[in-house]
């Protein structure tokens, strides 16, 4: 997190240019590791599953208002089966 442009981290909480009033999703999804104030679960995730993080500074109406100042969209890997 610390590498992504304009997010920062203090006392465990993530900050978005310097606000924490942030949403942070789950492959587009809220869950419950990632509501306000509870994202100090997500050091437990590896990188190695994460395949990209998407900022969204301007959320549109879909994701309502809770993130004030902006979303953090973590996708993760996709596992292929095999037959």
């Amino acid at each position: 997190m610390k590498n992504l442009p304009g997010v920062t981290t203090q006392d465990g909480k993530i900050l978005l240019r310097g606000s924490d009033r942030i949403m942070v999703l789950m492959d587009g999804k809220q869950t419950a590791l990632t509501g306000f104030g509870g994202q100090t679960s997500l050091d437990n995730i590896p990188a190695s599953a994460i395949e990209k993080i998407e900022i969204i500074n301007n959320p549109s109406s879909k994701y309502d208002a809770n993130g004030n100042a902006g979303i953090i969209n973590i996708i993760y890997k996709k596992r292929k089966r095999r037959l």
